[in-house]
């Protein structure tokens, strides 16, 4: 593959511009689910909150993908010392941090079909209170934990 390299525009500047770039889309989605789920939370428009989560899981697959496809490149171009066990623990902590991240979707996902089945508004409000006061959150928490070990793998590589 021939290397890009210009005054402005070097690919080892860009591959790790893109990765940032993804990891704040990647959270500010996940931040803008937080914030329509609280401003949705008394709304009795089911059809309006299920359009904006449709979006919202395509976003979180296309971005974690995106995220995780660019920093397998970054981690495979770089010459990361994995024969360091600092790094090695930080990265099978970061991949449980994904994991967790994942599972998290899978059960807010699935709580959504519950949504989406629900006959009355207290049920639906009941789903939407644990979904937006906990789980996304608690995968805001969790992407930001996983950036902060992505700065630690920078400090250590």
């Amino acid at each position: 593959m021939s290397e890009i390299n210009t005054a402005f525009f070097r690919t080892e500047q860009i591959v790790p511009f893109l990765h940032i770039l993804s990891i704040i889309f990647f959270v500010g989605v996940q931040i803008s689910l937080a914030s329509v789920l609280y401003v949705l939370r008394d709304a009795e428009n089911k059809a309006q909150l299920l359009s904006y989560f449709h979006f919202f899981k395509i976003a979180f697959v296309i971005l974690l993908f995106a995220v995780g496809g660019i920093g397998a490149n970054l981690a495979s171009s770089n010459d990361l010392k994995f024969a360091d066990p600092m790094i090695e623990g930080i990265f099978l902590t970061q991949y449980a941090v994904v994991l967790f991240i994942v599972i998290n979707f899978v059960y807010i996902s699935y709580k959504f079909r519950l949504i989406q089945n629900a006959e009355n508004y207290d049920e639906i409000k009941e789903h939407l209170i644990i979904v937006g006061q906990y789980f996304v959150p608690l995968n805001i928490c969790a992407s930001i934990f996983a950036v902060f070990l992505g700065v630690a793998i920078g400090v250590f590589a």
